[in-house]
């Protein structure tokens, strides 16, 4: 049973989650589980819940049907909603989204793993002491702590300035799919399905599918002109990181062709490579720190000192300084 000071303390820190101040979001860098991967970039122009809470507290556990309840409230709105679990493998978070009903809802669960973006976005570590807080982000990409206990009222506030930008009553159930990972931008994951789409012999689906595709191709054309503005200012290693994720997002696409052929320039450029290695090392030292085997989570945190030794210059070393405090 909690102690009085513990159930004190869990209603101080709630009440100062309703004072709104603003807070930083940073890349999703972890593991998507159930819906995903999104990105900060890709849900601009949406209004964004993020929910963090902690997985061993009953009476959290019990908020769930109510929380599941308001994202159906919004189903047809510019909206989603992820619950944050930190400190945890992949395994256990994708577990509990299923147990408490998540899978089909309009939830996303991010995995934390190694409480990164726990501290990078709201400062303070989700526990038995602090079940659970949360955040709103708006449509331009600003965020706000908010009252957890009141997400539907934020919503609300946050709405006016989020759009669609395909109309929902354009596209056919068929293509909602689609649509909505396109909105969200999961343009790569769509892509496929608006490929399909466009030789379909329903004009309302080819209709919206053509949309979809000259929206796509003008996000292309952006993020190709983006990189190259990186490239012609010297920051390579920016340059090559925007031509990869088009490459990437964007490869069912002629028209990322070019950011291949610019990738396979930077690659030979020094320290384009050296910051290409450290991530690798950081991406498998993240791997080893996430998992649930104390030795190999011990070994993935040594990898972090490796990289700053290694490669005291890269973006890598700095994520991996940061990582250490």
């Amino acid at each position: 049973m909690r102690s009085i000071s513990t159930y004190i303390l869990c209603a101080i820190l709630l009440s100062l989650a309703g004072m709104a101040h603003a807070a930083d979001v940073p890349e999703f860098t972890g593991t998507w589980v159930v819906d995903g991967p999104y990105t900060k970039e890709g849900l601009k122009g949406k209004v964004v819940v993020l929910y963090f809470f902690e997985e061993g507290c009953p009476t959290c556990r019990g908020r769930w049907p109510g929380l599941l309840q308001t994202s159906k409230q919004f189903e047809n709105d510019p909206v989603l909603f992820v619950g944050i679990n930190s400190g945890n493998a992949k395994n256990v978070v994708e577990g509990y989204a299923k147990g408490v009903n998540a899978p089909g809802t309009g939830w996303a669960f991010y995995v934390d793993s190694d409480r990164s973006f726990e501290k990078k976005t709201i400062n303070m570590e989700i526990s038995l002491q602090n079940i659970y807080q949360a955040m709103i982000m708006d449509p331009s990409g600003d965020a706000k702590m908010i009252n957890a206990e009141k997400l539907a009222d934020a919503v609300k506030s946050a709405l006016p300035g989020a759009k669609w930008k395909i109309d929902a009553a354009e596209v056919p159930d068929a293509l909602k799919k689609a649509w909505r990972m396109f909105e969200f931008g999961r343009t790569g994951d769509a892509a496929p399905l608006v490929k399909q789409a466009l030789a379909s012999s329903d004009p309302k689906a080819k209709a919206a599918a053509q949309k979809m595709e000259a929206a796509i191709k003008e996000e292309i054309e952006k993020a190709l002109t983006d990189a190259k503005a990186k490239l012609d200012a010297g920051d390579k290693w920016v340059a090559y990181k925007k031509y990869e994720a088009v490459s990437v997002t964007y490869k069912d696409f002629a028209e990322s062709k070019p950011a291949g052929a610019e990738l396979s320039k930077l690659r030979g450029d020094p320290k384009v490579a050296k910051e290409i290695q450290a991530k690798g090392m950081l991406d498998k030292a993240n791997e080893m720190i996430a998992s649930p085997n104390k030795s190999v989570s011990a070994q993935g945190k040594q990898g972090l000192d490796a990289i700053i030794a290694q490669f005291p210059e890269t973006e890598a070393a700095e994520t991996a300084k940061s990582l250490k405090k």
